[in-house]
């Protein structure tokens, strides 16, 4: 199974459109959808209600607003699956194998990480690219950013 975290924040009106992405995605039955609450406004009880017809989804609540880091944070806590995805709750996902792609290049490499470029659109055609990143990598990235700040 793979978790799908949505930090929101007062964001029913984009939302549903997340939700929809998610919904036609190849391997939704392999999915776990978390809303996570962060202490907004607006609760999502109707939206996940709708949604449970397509997928498997649950909204969680913080009992106090903060931010979509802690609000991650929680969901990460909160799960148990293998393998989680973010997205937050104004994106959507490109296509339909969007999910499954992420997941076959992980479960193809020794990638302790995959990443999907943001989604741009360019003449209404949505493209998205996967690549694999190592913890080695990371390190490597963030040793670049730590030289570059102290000069």
């Amino acid at each position: 199974m793979i978790d799908v975290i949505i930090p929101a924040y007062n964001a029913r009106k984009t939302i549903e459109q997340t939700l929809t992405s998610i919904a036609f995605q190849s391997i939704v039955d392999k999915l776990n959808i978390y809303i996570i609450n962060d202490y907004g406004k607006e609760d999502y009880e109707d939206i996940v209600q709708y949604y449970s017809n397509f997928m498997n989804i649950k909204e969680l609540k913080l009992e106090q607003n903060s931010g979509p880091g802690q609000a991650r944070q929680y969901g990460i806590d909160n799960t148990n699956s293998e393998y989680i995805i973010f997205i937050d709750s104004d994106d959507v996902f490109a296509d339909t194998n969007s999910i499954s792609s992420l997941y076959e290049t992980l479960s193809n490499s020794n990638a302790d990480i995959v990443v999907s470029k943001f989604l741009e659109e360019l003449e209404n055609t949505f493209y998205t690219e996967s690549m694999e990143l190592s913890k080695e990598d990371l390190i490597s990235a963030q040793e670049e950013n730590d030289e570059e700040e102290d000069l």
